[in-house]
């Protein structure tokens, strides 16, 4: 789980910075989850990539397999 600090922390394209501008400024961002709209932490996610732990080839080849597996199923 992770808080706001680390949100802004990764948050290259500074939607962060914009979503907490004061209501009605012209750049302000609306309904970034977890800045001004609710996040809800999945209870059983059907996929949970530890983007901080792993690498991106390994970050991506986890989510291929994840496609890769749960197309199978259909």
């Amino acid at each position: 789980e992770f808080g706001l600090d680390v949100l802004i922390q990764r948050d290259t394209k500074q939607l962060s910075k914009k979503a907490m501008l004061p209501v009605g400024h012209p750049d302000q961002v609306n309904n970034l989850s977890g800045v001004n709209d609710p996040f809800e932490i999945p209870q059983h996610p059907d996929l949970n990539i530890k983007t901080d732990e792993d690498s991106i080839e390994t970050s991506t080849q986890k989510l291929l397999d994840f496609i890769l597996y749960k197309g199978s199923e259909n």
